[in-house]
Parts: structure tokens; C-alpha cells; sequence
């Protein structure tokens, strides 16, 4: 059996993938001040310009998305490089996960390759384990040369927020498809799992 389909079947036997899928009491996203204004004022990080959005909600503190991220990565890589998503990460806001989201969002305005945030975000996912504070973050930054260029964040904060209330996210990890004027909802693990694959397989 491959590892798709392990892992798939793991998630199948649980109650939304190992009954880790964190139910969330929204806050939305509160803009920092001025101070981090810049010219990039409204940057959205994305990634490929192919004709399906795919939208990825996570949490740096959520278990499920921590183990999520490396197997879906290689799959996101081929479909973009295929031409066939255009993929965003949205970090659902949680209490101490704010540090955390703008800086991801810096980075990516330093350096905004798939590359440079599949890194990012897998130290972020570790520093959240250890329940690391901001400094935490700037000293892992600093030691791993990862740049980052802070900005206003207030445009991209609201697209954020639009995207939460309209795909209505409850849930971590989440990811929402859209393409030919339909949007589907996709909960947990296997299912994200499943539906990337259709789309690889040209199914979507």
C-alpha cells in the first residue's frame, strides 16, 4: 500500500484524523500599527498561476496540520510546477499564533518562493511545538538566515478575514478548491489528501 494510502486509511479510522482536528472560536485578524508600513502594503503571498485556487487553512499549534504539511508538500510542488493551482496558506488566527502568522508573512515578503515558505512554515510548526514566544522566532530566523521584511499587513489581514467568513473555516487543517465557479470544502488529512490527488490525476 503507498503512503498516500496508509495515511489515508488512518485518517478514515479516526474521528477527523485522529480526532485532532482542533474546533476553533475565531478572532479575526486585528492589523499591526503603522509602524510596519511599507511600499508592499496589500503583498499576498501565492503560489503558481494555474486555474484552481486552493486555498490551505492550518495552525501553527494544531498536531494534524503539523503532520500534514510534509506529505502534502511534494504533492503541492508537482501541481504547481504542472500549472495547475494557484496555492495560498492562511494561518487561522489563534491567540498566541499572531507572532507566528506575521512573521511567515515577512518572510514570504523577503523571499517568496514556494521553497522559502515550505521551510518557514516547517520551523514555525517547530517552534510552536515548544511553545516559543516572538523572540523565539527572530532568534530561529537569525540562526537559520532566513530573512524577513516586515510590511503593513492591513489589506492582507482583510483579504484573510474575507476568505474565513466566506469559506467558513471552523476547523484546522482545512482546504478549500475553487475552479469553474464551484467551491468545495475539504476537512482533515485523508480527504485533503484525496482531493490533491484527484486533482494530479486530472480529475478536478
Amino acid at each position: 500500500m503507498s503512503d498516500f494510502g496508509r495515511l489515508r486509511n488512518i485518517c478514515k479510522k479516526t474521528t477527523f484524523c485522529a480526532a485532532a482536528i482542533i474546533a476553533l472560536t475565531l478572532f479575526f485578524i486585528q492589523a499591526p500599527g503603522a509602524g510596519d508600513a511599507s511600499e508592499n502594503k496589500g503583498y499576498m503571498p501565492t503560489f503558481g498561476k494555474g486555474p484552481i485556487d486552493v486555498r490551505v487553512y492550518a495552525n501553527y499549534f494544531c498536531g494534524p496540520c503539523r503532520e500534514m504539511e510534509p506529505v502534502v508538500k511534494p504533492i503541492l510542488h508537482e501541481l504547481i510546477e504542472n500549472g495547475k493551482i494557484r496555492l495560498t496558506f492562511i494561518d487561522v488566527p489563534m491567540h498566541q499564533a499572531m507572532p507566528y502568522i506575521r512573521h511567515y508573512l515577512y518572510a514570504m515578503n523577503a523571499n517568496g518562493s514556494i521553497a522559502n515558505a515550505f521551510t518557514v512554515r516547517g520551523l514555525l510548526f517547530d517552534i510552536a511545538l515548544q511553545q516559543g514566544d516572538e523572540e523565539n522566532i527572530r532568534k530561529t530566523f537569525e540562526a537559520e538566515n532566513i530573512a524577513y521584511e516586515p510590511y503593513d499587513l492591513t489589506e492582507t489581514f482583510a483579504q484573510f478575514n474575507e476568505w474565513l467568513r466566506s469559506d467558513r473555516i471552523r476547523s484546522t487543517p482545512s482546504m478549500v478548491i475553487s475552479a469553474d465557479d464551484t467551491t468545495e470544502m475539504y476537512r482533515g488529512m485523508g480527504n485533503i489528501l484525496e482531493a490533491l490527488e484527484k486533482i494530479k490525476g486530472g480529475e478536478k
